[in-house]
């Protein structure tokens, strides 16, 4: 029993077991094949009774019992792990130390052709914190209580005695006993004190069908549908079943079901539906749940739809627990991107604060009035909760699959209600997360997303840019971001800013321009200034050029006439106005007709400036002269302001422009402005 120990540790975590001599490893095979189906299926009734009586003699033998079934009857068939007696012999020791070490060791017997090859395959952890003593570790007393007979463990070097050839294979002997224990499985009591090492026993043996089928698909037509009645009892209640018992019949579908013409489909929508809602908040269940996705994910994304369908249920894990799970959904993130969750994909990652500020509610309601009193930092947050009013509301946050809902309009009023939960640790770290998750979100979908699936992000962005949760640092970091990579979004696709000019004409208004919202509102009007152009689409006409000058002339005339009111100098910055100014230039080059009303704007505006030091006066001065100088020639603004967006010489191109710079800085130099007025 040590040396069975040892060989299913080393297997484990040291793979030792690759020195072992295939002569050892099929003697191996031999003891633990022989161990499982030979076990004695009677027991004494009390091998320390001090009668004196031998084992063997025949006082001793009308002592010998049948062990049980678990619903009571005597057993006729081969001991297992659930087979019921007084006490253990040392045979029957080993076949429960034998089952617990199979799994791990039918991949060293059966290497090319197993299950271990994926290299999704999870290491076997305990089942649950719950679930009692797991008969995956090592029995070294019996199980439920009783006292084991006394046996003196077999030597190392006895276990690699050669023995004579197998009878059968091992593998057909895993079989048997796995159906077996399905079978067992099946007389169980409705209630029974031992019902979660009976559940730990379910589990190991699924997932030990699904290795040894995966290792000879043979076994596939017997072993289907054995375990789909058994799920078919068990998903009569699913909330009685532990969650590893559960994942181990959907890796069995998963792997299996298409041989079988299976869909695993009503089994996942069970699973996410009926019992992950309920447990999720379980420690051990989000660690289960989240092992099972990333050891199936190349499965579960070819095979299966559960990420693109039931990922805002798995987002509510993360939400739980920020903090731990983070590396896992980086791995997960872009499996819940398809055609159509895109959109919707994002909207959750932006309120992924919101999410888990709801679940703390949600969990505070139901805690009893008592400690419902230890919560009276956010008793307006759960009474909202609490009123049908916002049923609607907060229950989009809750939702378990996807499902687009109208709370885009009323997110205002879900991050007022939530105010209360903006220090709260567990929020707060979820909004630590966000950023993480949104850059790995913009780099799948530029990567491996089309134009079109690009283009629709560009309104979300611009609706989400000013409605995020009121955490300082939060919004702050998700706007870097977005101002990022909205710049990567215009440059793989410069055609956007025309298919967008509506959206991106109505975001440049002074109510979205706030010091908050400033820096992607600088890269927004840069953006029009780079990218409305003719060179990069024909559609970019006069029409559309004049609608963004007009809309850049407006709020640079709203913006000079706010720095210099007396004690509003410092709600916007000199670098916007200056982006504001190059933005107008750059139009006016690509539409001569504009140049005489973007040379009054530039006078205007640096003419007003009255109120700034005089370091940021200096500075848009001089910027003001060099755009007004370029472009009283028009032919010379277009090639430095506008210069082609593709062009095969583009090294001819640079060098003119740069002989054209160095013209124009010699032209400034020798008509330098003396006053405040821009020649």
């Amino acid at each position: 029993m040590a040396s069975l120990s040892f060989i299913s540790t080393a297997i484990s975590h040291i793979g030792v077991v690759d020195t072992l001599a295939e002569g050892h490893k099929n003697t191996i095979s031999s003891l633990v094949g022989e161990w499982l189906a030979t076990a004695n299926t009677s027991c004494v009734a009390n091998p320390s009774s001090s009668s004196g009586l031998s084992l063997f003699s025949s006082g001793a033998r009308k002592q010998m019992v049948l062990v049980k079934e678990l619903d009571g009857t005597g057993s006729q068939d081969i001991f297992t792990v659930l087979s019921i007696g007084p006490y253990y012999s040392t045979d029957q020791l080993l076949n429960v130390i034998s089952f617990s070490m199979l799994r791990q060791w039918l991949p060293v017997v059966y290497p090319a052709r197993s299950h271990i090859s994926r290299s999704h395959t999870p290491v076997r952890r305990p089942m649950s914190s719950q679930a009692g003593r797991s008969p995956m570790a090592t029995p070294t007393t019996p199980d439920r209580g009783r006292s084991p007979a006394i046996a003196t463990p077999t030597s190392f070097n006895k276990l690699l005695t050669p023995i004579g050839p197998r009878k059968r294979e091992l593998k057909h002997i895993a079989v048997q006993y796995c159906l077996r224990i399905l079978d067992q499985w099946e007389r169980k009591p409705p209630t029974c004190p031992d019902d979660d090492v009976i559940k730990a026993c379910l589990h190991e043996s699924i997932m030990m069908l699904d290795l040894l089928c995966d290792i000879d698909h043979s076994f596939i037509p017997a072993v289907f549908p054995a375990i789909k009645k058994v799920f078919t009892q068990v998903s009569q209640d699913p909330t009685q079943v532990l969650v590893p018992v559960m994942l181990s019949f959907m890796t069995f579908f998963l792997h299996h079901g298409k041989t079988e013409v299976y869909d695993p489909e009503p089994a996942v929508h069970s699973f996410f539906t009926s019992v992950l809602p309920h447990t999720f908040q379980d420690p051990s269940v989000a660690f289960e749940v989240v092992n099972f996705c990333v050891s199936n994910l190349a499965t579960l994304r070819h095979t299966s739809k559960i990420f693109t369908k039931y990922f805002p249920g798995l987002l509510k894990i993360l939400a739980w627990y920020p903090q731990t799970f983070i590396a896992e959904f980086l791995q997960l993130l872009p499996a819940f991107l398809s055609e159509h969750t895109t959109s919707e994909v994002l909207h959750s990652v932006l309120d992924l604060p919101c999410l888990s500020a709801v679940l703390q509610l949600q969990h505070y309601s139901l805690l009893g009035l008592s400690e419902q009193g230890a919560c009276s930092a956010y008793v307006k947050s759960i009474t909202a909760f609490c009123d049908p009013t916002f049923k609607l509301m907060f229950g989009h946050f809750l939702r378990d699959s996807v499902g687009r809902g109208d709370t885009i309009d009323k997110l205002g009023q879900i991050h007022a209600l939530l105010m209360e939960f903006s220090s709260h640790a567990r929020v707060i770290a979820a909004a630590e997360v966000v950023p993480l998750l949104l850059r790995l979100y913009f780099r799948t979908v530029l990567t491996k997303g089309s134009r079109d699936l690009v283009s629709s992000l560009i309104p979300v962005i611009l609706e989400r840019v000013v409605q995020l949760s009121h955490i300082t640092s939060y919004q702050s970091e998700v706007r870097d971001v977005l101002s990022e990579q909205v710049l990567l979004m215009f440059k793989a696709y410069p055609t956007l800013i025309v298919d967008h000019c509506s959206d991106i004409t109505d975001f440049v208004t002074l109510r979205n321009l706030s010091q908050a919202k400033e820096e992607f509102f600088l890269h927004t009007v840069w953006l029009i200034g780079e990218y409305a152009s003719s060179s990069y689409d024909s559609r970019c006409t006069t029409r559309v050029l004049v609608k963004f000058h007009e809309c850049l002339e407006s709020v640079a005339y709203e913006v000079s006439m706010t720095m210099q009111t007396p004690g509003q100098q410092g709600k916007f910055s000199t670098r916007l106005m200056l982006v504001l100014m190059g933005s107008l230039a750059k139009i006016a080059s690509r539409c001569q007709d504009l140049i005489p009303r973007v040379l009054l704007c530039l006078n205007k505006i640096v003419q007003h400036e009255q109120q700034l030091e005089q370091a940021e006066r200096r500075v848009m001065l001089t910027r003001a002269s060099e755009l007004v100088n370029i472009l009283k020639m028009p032919s010379v603004a277009l090639a430095v302001l506008s210069p082609p967006a593709c062009s095969p010489q583009q090294t001819v191109t640079q060098t003119q422009t740069s002989l054209l710079l160095q013209a124009i800085s010699h032209f400034n130099k020798t008509h330098t402005p003396t006053n405040d007025k821009v020649t």
